[in-house]
């Protein structure tokens, strides 16, 4: 890894703008490492467990993940960004943690993902999914 020339603000602004967060305050960080590698610009993050949670809280109430006797807490959210040389991503990867505490039992869900982006910057079509097909 060879560290360059790419500012904090833009390795921020790079964050935000693919995961939507919009929030490039420092705060929403607890570590953020920034490089280029091979023409690519490379962002490294984790996210701040507390800002997590408080953002998190309205979803999972809404869900009613937590009810009473249950806690649901998401934590250790990290990611990495890889943009070309023209800024556009090309391969993103993000991983997080959530823990139910049910009682005294305790349940520990890790996610994992990895998304490999061809023909970056070109449009992308997505078939819309067909709800009917699902009931709750």
């Amino acid at each position: 890894k060879t560290r360059s020339a790419v500012s904090r603000g833009e390795a921020q602004s790079q964050v935000a703008s693919f995961t939507n967060l919009m929030y490039t305050d420092e705060e929403w960080y607890d570590r953020i490492v920034y490089w280029e590698k091979d023409g690519n610009k490379i962002v490294t993050f984790d996210l701040a467990d507390d800002k997590l949670q408080e953002t998190a809280e309205p979803l999972i109430e809404m869900l009613m993940i937590n009810q009473e006797g249950r806690e649901v807490t998401v934590n250790e959210v990290t990611g990495e960004y890889v943009m070309d040389s023209q800024g556009n991503p090309s391969q993103i990867t993000i991983a997080a943690e959530m823990n139910m505490v049910r009682e005294t039992d305790v349940y520990t869900l890790n996610m994992n993902a990895q998304l490999q982006l061809y023909n970056p910057g070109q449009p992308v079509e997505l078939p819309a999914v067909n709800m009917e097909e699902y009931s709750v």
